[in-house]
């Protein structure tokens, strides 16, 4: 769950100079990559649309994956001048190639510098550089800063092609084609995995099976949704904030007691012998976790620090979130390819307006007459985010409205939700990846993510009593839904130690 402050000067123009000059200060205390990197993926797209785009992005992540520095502006330029040469641009005139070079080093200066200088600012989010990029390829527009890199970006790889296309570079490029969906194989019935993919929402498929994976369990995932009834944590201590003064770090000071207290692990049987060692160390709740990539790796790893300020294992709200729909295939946006590392790219506010968020492949819930919330929905506030997994008959506890005139505040009750959320949140005393009834959560103490549900059950309410279709846009929130088109399916991105529990036997969870 990593928070944001509020904007203080969004949309300030910062200076390529600076920031030019920030890079060459930072690359004398840590030798820069090597530039010829930068083009290795992108020589055979450049000038095809969004394959050059997810290869220019790829190109810079090689480097923030495996934590070294990017390479600075001058040396950039000189690889992208010697790019623009090889034999594949030969037809180019001196005047286009000129463009080209400009374009290709203006492009990695905005992307590379300034909008990593930009979106670390806590009024944007406290991107880390890797964040940023990521953020930067998702194509989220939720402030006006980042709205303008956004726009600016287009122009230069709008540039791009139409300086390939006059050359006739494109001539080159591999047929674009509009990407098929093909369903891969089920496992038998009775397997864990093919159980769930046979009788749920893809999303909630793949938040259980990062469920289990998280916790190498078998039994996980299956077991009965928290509650209130169900123990704090014990073992679990906050040591103070991390950098941006909002989130608490937490670490594990007594491992026995966590274990014994953990109702996921206190069980705990180890399905086989490629499983991780939850027990010897386990994830808790962890602000501005994600899971582990790099660039030699398509896979989502849980079980290794990812430097967010403390050294247990863990991810937070938006990570998980963005875990579930990726090892289920689920695309974010419709162009460009499903990637491990855009994990990296979202906060939990940006799935509260998908069309500025990024999301493409996601719209608003529209409620009408008894159809409100479904399995596989996402409802996130400025500060969380969260996927619905079960739902009952009356899952907004409306049925006792009648009238228009009693969808009110005051005839909402958290306590009458009948519906479960998967979610990673610091709940029982930091336990993280959980499924918990929602009737107890959102009636628990400072959850500001009852807020937006309470409105959610008055637009549901009013769609009811009215006869009308109202949506899951609210004030303090949005509650929206895949689209489940083929051009929003891939393959599915998998997750370090998934095999541990690809076997499993299921037992269907209640």
């Amino acid at each position: 769950m990593k928070q944001t402050l509020a904007a203080s000067n969004w949309g300030r123009p910062i200076s390529l100079i600076s920031t030019a000059m920030l890079v060459l200060s930072c690359a004398q205390a840590s030798p820069p990559g090597d530039p010829v990197k930068l083009t290795e993926k992108t020589k055979d797209t450049l000038g095809c649309g969004v394959a050059f785009e997810d290869d220019f992005y790829d190109s810079l992540y090689a480097f923030l994956q495996d934590g070294k520095e990017l390479p600075n502006v001058s040396a950039a330029t000189t690889q992208f001048h010697q790019f623009a040469t090889s034999p594949r641009f030969a037809k180019l005139s001196e005047e286009e190639r000129a463009q080209l070079k400009s374009t290709l080093a203006d492009l990695y200066k905005l992307v590379a510098i300034e909008a990593i200088e930009t979106l670390s600012k806590p009024s944007e989010g406290a991107f880390k550089p890797l964040e940023a990029v990521s953020s930067m390829e998702m194509g989220a527009r939720t402030t006006p800063a980042r709205e303008s890199l956004q726009d600016r970006a287009r122009l230069l790889f709008d540039r791009i092609d139409a300086i390939a296309k006059s050359a006739g570079i494109d001539a080159s490029c591999t047929p674009q084609t509009e990407p098929t969906f093909q369903p891969e194989g089920l496992e038998p019935k009775g397997n864990l995995f093919g159980d769930w993919k046979r009788t749920k929402h893809a999303a909630v498929y793949g938040g259980l099976k990062a469920l289990a994976t998280a916790y190498q369990s078998c039994e996980a995932a299956q077991k009965t949704a928290l509650n209130d009834d169900t123990p704090d944590l014990k073992g679990i201590k906050k040591v103070g904030l991390h950098e941006d003064k909002i989130g608490t770090k937490r670490v594990i000071d007594d491992l026995d007691r966590l274990i014994s207290t953990h109702p996921y692990l206190s069980d705990y049987r180890k399905p086989g012998s490629s499983c991780f060692n939850v027990l010897a160390n386990p994830m808790i709740y962890d602000y501005g976790g994600k899971p582990h990539t790099t660039s030699s790796s398509e896979a989502l790893d849980f079980f290794k620090d990812d430097g967010s300020g403390t050294k247990v294992l863990g991810i937070d709200c938006s990570g998980y979130v963005y875990s579930a729909f990726a090892t289920a295939g689920l695309k974010l946006k419709k162009s460009g390819r499903l990637k491990a590392v855009g994990v990296h790219s979202v906060q939990a506010r940006d799935w509260m307006r998908p069309s500025t968020g990024g999301l493409t492949c996601f719209d608003y819930v529209r409620f009408k007459d008894a159809d409100s919330l479904r399995p596989g929905d996402v409802a996130a506030s400025s500060g969380h985010v969260v996927i619905i997994d079960t739902v009952g008959k009356d899952p907004f506890g409306i049925a006792h409205i009648e009238k228009e005139a009693d969808c009110k505040t005051s005839n909402i009750s958290t306590r009458r939700f009948n519906f479960t959320v998967l979610q990673s949140a610091p709940v029982k005393e930091g336990i993280g990846i959980n499924r918990i009834r929602a009737a107890d959560y959102l009636s628990g103490p400072d959850v500001s993510i009852a807020v937006p549900f309470v409105e959610f059950a008055l637009a549901a309410c009013q769609a009811k009593t009215k006869g009308t279709t109202t949506t899951g846009k609210v004030n303090k929130g949005g509650l929206v839904r895949h689209l489940g088109t083929a051009e929003c399916r891939a393959s599915e991105v998998k997750l370090v130690h998934q095999e541990c529990v690809q076997s499993c036997e299921s037992n269907l969870i209640r």
